[in-house]
């Protein structure tokens, strides 16, 4: 495991400048906000009439964008590895991961009847909870296919994405100039 508060090796690693840094932040954000809106003009849709296919579609796009930068201007440029970012062989039997799976399934209802509960508690009503179905389905009929979709979007490529772009890109990145602290607060701002 590796102490993510231990330091760097300063001396085998050259620290990124300050226009490899811009570079990351330019192609990354840049890339994302301008796919994003070229989508939303190609197909005339508002922010506020989001469906499901546009929902899979900024997901999608928000991954090409983050990965593609990571992989573009680190990895294929000799920047930073895999390895670096956080991609090694893990060392954990293929069971373990079944049995997260099936622990995160069997514990995502319970999840979804304490916060009916707790909302009927507060508010009286499942009002908000509505709302947040509005958000998940993006106005869609909320069926098992439309559900596992914005899984899949919501909860895995658009966290893995971003994940890989600001902890492991950024992050390294100011790890290598900074303490910790300051490091993960910057990543964590952007």
């Amino acid at each position: 495991m590796i102490d993510p508060t231990a330091e760097i090796q300063i001396d085998e690693e050259p620290k990124p400048g300050w226009i490899e840094l811009a570079l990351y932040l330019f192609v990354g954000f840049g890339l994302y906000l301008l796919a994003t809106l070229a989508l939303l003009f190609f197909i005339g849709e508002e922010f506020s009439d989001i469906t499901i296919g546009l929902t899979v579609a900024i997901g999608v796009l928000n991954a090409i964008c983050l990965i593609g930068t990571v992989y573009l201007t680190g990895i294929r440029r000799g920047k930073i590895s895999w390895f670096d970012i956080g991609f090694f062989p893990p060392k954990m039997k293929s069971q373990w991961f079944l049995i997260a799976i099936g622990v995160s399934l069997f514990l995502i209802p319970i999840r979804a009847i304490v916060g009916a509960v707790i909302e009927l508690a507060i508010n009286g009503s499942l009002e908000s909870l509505e709302m947040r179905r509005e958000l998940l389905f993006a106005g869609a009929e909320p069926t098992i296919l439309n559900f596992l979709i914005s899984l899949l979007i919501i909860a895995l490529v658009v966290p893995v994405s971003e994940e890989l772009f600001f902890r492991g890109l950024l992050y390294r990145c100011f790890r290598l100039r900074f303490s910790f602290w300051l490091a993960v607060l910057l990543s964590s701002m952007l």
